[in-house]
């Protein structure tokens, strides 16, 4: 996650801070399309089902190869 690249981070409990982040969102056209297109592609390339057990994957065989060694 970049800060403003493809999301914002926004603590708990903190409506100023949330009011903020959402009023750059709607104040700026582009930035939510690219943001949203920014964080799409951050989640494809590495949240989605064939991504995570992908990587999982890659863990147990780096593992079993470590074992075997």
């Amino acid at each position: 996650m970049k800060e403003g690249d493809n999301g914002f981070l926004v603590p708990p409990d903190d409506p100023p801070t949330l009011a903020t982040a959402i009023d750059a969102l709607l104040a700026d056209p582009a930035l939510r399309r690219d943001c949203g297109a920014r964080a799409r592609r951050r989640f494809e390339d590495g949240f989605t089902l064939d991504a995570m057990l992908g990587k999982t994957l890659a863990v147990y065989r780096q593992a079993l190869e470590a074992h075997s060694r």
